[in-house]
C-alpha cells in the first residue's frame, strides 16, 4: 500500500528541545532523526518551538482545530539566567501560518 501525501504545507520547527545546546527538528507530528527518518512524536502537528518558559530548553506547541498543547522535554534541566542571541526572538514574530 502506498503512503498518502499530506495536504497543505506542514510546519517544521527546530530548536534546543533537550536544553543541551543541540538542535532537534520536528516536522508535522514527527521527530526527524539524524538518519533522516521520522519518529511519530506528537498526536497533533507541531506549530511552533521556542523557550516560552525561559528555562533553557525549547517547548513545542502543537495545534489542532480548537486547541493548542505545549510539550517540553521530560528530562530537561531548568537553567536560570539563560541569555539568547537577539536573532533568537525573531522566531516569535517571523513565522507565517496560513
Amino acid at each position: 500500500m502506498a503512503a498518502n501525501p499530506l495536504n497543505g504545507n506542514p510546519d517544521s520547527v527546530k530548536g534546543d528541545w533537550k536544553g543541551d545546546g543541540g538542535e532537534q527538528l520536528f516536522w508535522y507530528k514527527f521527530l526527524l532523526t539524524d538518519e533522516g527518518k521520522g519518529m511519530l512524536y506528537f498526536k497533533h502537528d507541531a506549530y511552533h518551538m521556542l523557550d516560552f518558559m525561559g528555562i533553557g530548553s525549547d517547548q513545542v506547541i502543537t495545534r489542532r482545530r480548537t486547541s493548542l498543547q505545549v510539550y517540553g522535554y521530560k528530562y530537561a534541566r531548568p537553567k536560570s539566567g539563560v541569555k539568547r542571541p537577539v536573532d533568537y526572538w525573531k522566531r516569535v514574530a517571523n513565522q507565517t501560518h496560513y
